[in-house]
Order: C-alpha cells, then sequence, then structure tokens
C-alpha cells in the first residue's frame, strides 16, 4: 500500500533543472560542480517542503510582514539537507545570519529524517562550536516526513535522535554522531513530549546500532514515559536479552553497577524485580542471563516480598517460559506453591498448556499429589483440559495419574 507521498509522485521520472536565486545558493554536483538536476518527484516533494518552510516562517512574523529574503534562504537550507549537499549548507552556515539554537536543533532532525549524512556532519560540527543549556535551549519537534497517517495533536515533539532511533537506515548516521559526539552525549537522556528517550524508542525498536550508540553516554535506563516504560523495563518484557548484557557491560564501575542493581530489584516501580518481568516474556533467555550473576539471588528475595498476586503470576510464568533451572530452586525451595492457589490457575497448569514436558516433569518428581489431578479454575477447567492440544504432556499427566 502506497503512502499518501508516494501517491502523489509521478511514476515517470523528468529532469527539471533547478536554478537558484542567488550562485552562491545555487546546488551542484560535488565532483562536476555542474547544475544540479532534479527529478520530478524531488520537485513535487520540495514543494511541500518549502510550504513547510513557509507555514513556519510566517508563524514568526507579526500581521503580513513577511521578509522574503530570510524565507528563500530557509528554503534553500531546505533544498540542500533534502539533497544531502553539505558544501552549500556549510556556506549557509558561514555566511549570513547567525544561526539560533533551536534552528540548528531542527535542521538536525532534518538531516537525521532524509539520511543525508554529510549535512548531518555539518551540521554536528556547527553544534560543536555553540554553548548549549539542556536546561533551557532544547527544543523539539514533530517529525516532517512519513507520519501522515498519524494525527499530528497525537505524535510527540521529538528530537533528532528520537527519529534516528526509530529508522532501519540509522548505521550511517550513527557513525557520523559518534564521530562528533557532543550532540549524542548532551541529547542521549532527553525525552519526547511523550516523556520516552531515545534510548526506550530504540529499544522497542530493537534497533541495535542506535542502542550501542546511546549506551556510550550511559543514559538513564530507568527514566519512564507517561505510560511507565523506562528502557530497562522494557527490554527485560520483550526478552531482549542482548540489550540486557550490554547494559550490564557498559555500567560496570561499582557505583553504577550498585545502582543498575537497585533498579533491577524495583525494576516497575511496584516492587518487582527483572525476574518478573522477564517471566512475562514467556522466554527464557533473560531469566538465564541473569541467574549467570552471583546477584540474582537477591532479585528473587525481593521478587518473594511482592504482592501475592504478582509472586503467584511470577512462579506461573516461569513454569509457563520452561526455565527449568529457575522454576526448580523454587519450588524445592517451597513445594507448597505448586496447590497454594486451588482458586485459579496452577504453575503445573500453565506448564502443560504451553507444551513445557520438562517443567510438568520436574513438578512430579517435585511433588506427587492427587489434587494435581482434581484442582480446577475458576471455569472448572482441570490440568487435562489445559494439556489436550499437546499429546506428549497429556501422555505424561495420564501416566502419573495412573500411579
Amino acid at each position: 500500500m502506497k503512502s499518501p507521498a508516494e501517491e502523489d509522485t509521478p511514476l515517470i521520472k523528468t529532469e527539471v533543472e533547478f536554478t537558484a536565486s542567488r550562485p552562491d545558493q545555487m546546488l551542484k554536483d560535488s565532483m562536476s560542480g555542474t547544475k544540479k538536476r532534479i527529478y520530478s518527484e524531488d520537485r513535487s516533494k520540495l514543494k511541500l517542503i518549502h510550504c513547510a518552510e513557509d507555514v513556519r516562517h510566517r508563524s514568526f512574523t507579526f500581521g503580513d510582514k513577511v521578509d522574503g529574503k530570510a524565507l528563500n534562504r530557509w528554503r534553500e537550507i531546505a533544498t540542500a539537507i533534502y539533497h544531502d549537499n553539505g558544501k552549500i549548507l556549510d556556506i549557509f552556515i558561514r555566511k549570513g545570519p547567525p544561526w539560533s539554537k533551536s534552528e540548528i536543533q531542527r535542521r538536525l532532525l532534518e538531516a537525521v529524517e532524509l539520511n543525508s549524512l554529510k549535512c548531518l556532519d555539518v551540521l554536528c560540527k556547527k553544534y560543536k562550536m555553540e554553548e548549549f543549556s539542556m536546561e533551557k535551549d532544547v527544543v523539539l519537534f514533530h517529525r516532517r516526513y512519513g507520519l501522515s497517517f498519524w494525527p499530528l495533536d497525537e505524535r510527540p515533539k521529538e528530537t533528532a535522535l528520537h527519529v534516528l532511533a526509530s529508522k532501519l537506515t540509522s548505521t550511517n548516521a550513527m557513525e557520523v554522531l559518534k564521530k562528533r559526539p557532543k550532540f549524542l552525549t548532551d541529547f542521549s537522556d532527553v525525552p519526547d513530549s511523550h516523556g520516552s528517550t531515545p534510548l526506550l524508542l530504540a529499544i522497542k525498536c530493537n534497533n541495535n546500532d542506535v542502542i550501542n550508540g546511546l549506551l556510550l553516554a550511559k543514559p538513564d535506563v530507568n527514566k519512564r514515559n507517561l505510560h511507565e516504560e523506562s528502557p530497562l523495563h522494557v527490554a527485560a518484557v520483550n526478552d531482549h536479552d542482548h540489550i540486557i548484557e550490554e547494559i550490564l557491560k557498559t555500567y560496570s564501575e561499582p557505583e553504577e553497577r550498585t545502582n543498575l542493581l537497585e533498579i533491577m530489584k524495583n525494576i516497575d516501580g511496584k516492587g518487582n524485580s527483572i525476574l518478573y518481568s522477564a517471566s512475562q516474556s514467556g522466554m527464557t533467555k533473560i531469566l538465564n542471563l541473569i541467574m549467570e550473576y552471583d546477584w540474582w539471588e537477591n532479585c528473587l528475595e525481593q521478587q518473594k516480598k511482592s504482592e501475592e498476586q504478582d509472586w503467584k503470576s511470577f512462579v506461573c510464568n516461569v513454569c509457563a517460559g520452561g526455565c527449568e533451572g529457575l522454576a526448580k530452586i523454587i519450588l524445592q525451595e517451597d513445594p507448597g506453591l505448586l496447590l497454594k492457589w486451588k482458586e485459579g490457575v496452577t504453575p503445573l497448569m500453565r506448564a502443560a498448556k504451553a507444551n513445557q514436558l520438562q517443567i510438568v516433569s520436574l513438578i512430579f518428581g517435585i511433588k506427587t499429589d492427587d489434587d494435581h489431578f482434581t484442582t480446577c479454575d475458576k471455569d472448572g477447567r482441570n490440568v487435562f483440559h489445559y494439556a489436550v492440544k499437546n499429546p506428549k504432556v497429556l501422555k505424561l499427566l495420564l501416566d502419573q495419574f495412573k500411579k
């Protein structure tokens, strides 16, 4: 299905020669010095870009007064970024009126949006020369491209790093930012208007190149957005073990590690540890990873102190996910957990439904009891109902029942 932008684009390309208002603003090929030719599809997009520049410019003017010279300058800067002409952009930076801090940030976002790497490098260089106050000078913007399906009043305002975090073609742009790291370092922890940091967005998109680049600046992995999501929590819930491993490597200094462990013991702000969040994924990679460290038991002890319903969910999730090592430790320590919640779903039911044959066998090895078969959930279903789609588990249950 085509996007609205694609539907407006002609299928046949025809070349139209671009002529700027002044010779020093004319786009030129970086090798030949000849005039830049623009395909009709680019011409259509540039028309929309120039209209956006007009709207923005008029928003800064009073009444009907429009500074035509300034407006043309804004348009030509936008055109240079669209064509990734770093040389022309550098001329605009060095000559003419000084750039505001807001303008630098806006153009950085546009360069990232368009993957204009030469312009991005020029703008990072310009940013490095400026004195920025992270309390006063940060400005957020709406993205300009690719989100026509998302109403403007519902979109967050963002920084260039938020745009980068959600782009599939972000590897080269991240390399540019790492080469001139001041902007990357300064903005790595700046939230968008919905409270999400670039790291949180990158983790949601599983954008490893951006994640690794952002972690170089050591941002706050526990900073929460309006939905109470944090980078560490989202990584755990989605079983992104490679991200958790990278975070553990990054925050390795004694004080950093101590702070990180405290966060992991209360990862959701509700008294649940990272073990609980990892168990919600239904997978075992993070659970197994954490158990390799000597501090994992601290997380388990914290989880035991959680609310009863959360503790029940955690035990059942571990069994359903198939984390045999952790399930064995928990259930051997307290075999009563297997039938403690008779009024609801038991760990055996969850394991049977998830086709976790090893966990089902483990449970019967720890505690053999007729109540395993007679216990029903609130809908009157017993363990056989839960295992009906899993022949091997069903056979094991029948063999145990005969005994």
